[in-house]
């Protein structure tokens, strides 16, 4: 009677088992629900994959006896990965590739791949891109500012943390200094208020690894500032004058002689003007040249100024008219500068000079005059020499020599007085 109580019992155990197995077969959980009762059967190998950061691919096998499908949950993220096929029937390789590069170069994405059958049985892979390598690069590589100033932008285009070295000027800002990923940055220049100075500078972006790169900020002088002089050559005569030399343009400007004979009456200026050389007398006998320099930023004006040598005064021949005893001599002379003494020296030798025997006027202050003096107490027998004289601040002028003698003869008739006739008689 037991033993047919134990059969019994296992026919009946017999249909729980089957509808059980029945509810197991292929099953499979979505996400926590409740099992899923389907014949299919889906598996995929391998269960997760990992592709390179710059753009990396893998594959996927999907094991299944129905039809599948693939679906991408982004979580609200970039869909950077590409499914080939999306879909498809039993056993087959699956294509996945990033068709983008990993934007960063520290940390990894991720895209979730849910294969599902069709009778809901449903597998998910989790797809890691790593990190890409590490890119930097800067354009523009160079941002010019004319002297204004202003604002410009350049970008940094990278996956990386960087930072922005260089930048202590006092003539710009950055309105960042350290970032992560491409970022624009603004360059705001202020006004270049140099004459002659451009300004630059070079800034060095640096990535986490050491990648670098550079940025070159230039910024212009004024360029507006002008200057002109004229003329650049001065022609002087020996007597001291004063000669104008014209400035032109709007920059600062200073002057300087190199001789203390050219003075000029201004050391030093901004814009147009009218300098004065002044020179002082030259009393040599020689050309003389001096320097006059107007310097600005841009450029040295060189003015030459040449002055003539001082000349000695001219003097005429001496013309003379002789008595017996006496000889009437006279000349002239003109002079550039006032004489202090002019005359006549005068000898039995030729040439004769100041230092010997001569007839002299002190009468300071002429440029021009006659010279005459008559000589008396001559030697009838006596040749002479005259020569007429001026003297200048530049020195001693001579005449060409003239060579003269008295008229003087033995005594006549006409020399002595007559006896008187009564006189005479006895």
């Amino acid at each position: 009677m037991k033993q047919k109580q134990r059969i019994l019992r296992n026919i009946l155990y017999v249909p729980i088992l089957l509808g059980m197995m029945f509810l197991c077969a292929c099953g499979g959980g979505d996400d926590g629900d409740d099992p899923v009762v389907s014949s299919d059967i889906l598996n995929v190998d391998p269960g997760a994959l990992t592709l390179n950061g710059n753009s990396g691919s893998g594959n996927l096998y999907v094991k299944a006896n129905c039809h599948w499908k693939i679906e991408k949950r982004l979580n609200g993220g970039e869909d950077w990965l590409s499914v080939e096929p999306e879909d498809g029937t039993g056993n087959q390789n699956v294509t996945v590739k990033a068709i983008s590069d990993n934007p960063s170069a520290t940390t990894t994405r991720q895209i979730t791949l849910r294969i599902k059958s069709d009778g809901g049985i449903s597998r998910d892979i989790i797809v890691t891109q790593n990190p890409s390598q590490e890119t930097l690069t800067v354009t523009p590589g160079t941002l010019s500012f004319d002297y204004n100033g202003g604002t410009k932008e350049f970008t940094i285009n990278t996956n990386a943390s960087w930072t922005i070295s260089g930048a202590n000027y006092n003539w710009f800002t950055l309105s960042k200094k350290e970032g992560q990923g491409a970022q624009t940055i603004q360059v705001e220049v202020y006004a270049n208020t140099s004459e002659n100075e451009a300004r630059n500078a070079t800034l060095t972006i640096l990535t986490n690894s050491g990648k670098t790169a550079y940025l070159t900020i230039v910024q212009e002088y004024n360029s507006s500032i002008t200057l002109d002089v004229t003329p650049l050559s001065v022609s002087a005569s020996s007597l001291g004058d004063s000669y104008a030399v014209q400035i032109t343009g709007n920059a600062t400007w200073t002057a300087s002689s190199n001789q203390d004979w050219a003075t000029i009456d201004k050391s030093s200026g901004s814009g147009a003007t009218t300098l004065n050389i002044r020179c002082s007398d030259n009393t040599t006998q020689t050309e003389r040249t001096a320097i006059v320099t107007v310097r600005y930023f841009r450029n040295d004006f060189i003015i030459v100024v040449t002055q003539a040598a001082g000349s000695l005064p001219l003097i005429s021949g001496v013309q003379y008219e002789s008595t017996k005893e006496s000889v009437t001599l006279t000349s002239s002379f003109a002079s550039a500068f006032p004489v202090t003494e002019y005359g006549i020296c005068y000898g039995t030798s030729a040439n004769p000079t100041v230092n010997g025997t001569k007839v002299t006027t002190h009468d300071a202050g002429k440029t021009e005059g006659e010279i005459r003096y008559t000589l008396t107490n001559l030697n009838a027998t006596d040749i002479y020499y005259a020569r007429a004289y001026a003297i200048s601040v530049v020195g001693i002028a001579y005449s060409d020599n003239t060579v003269f003698t008295t008229s003087g003869r033995l005594p006549d008739i006409d020399d002595n007085d007559r006896p008187n006739s009564v006189k005479g008689r006895r």
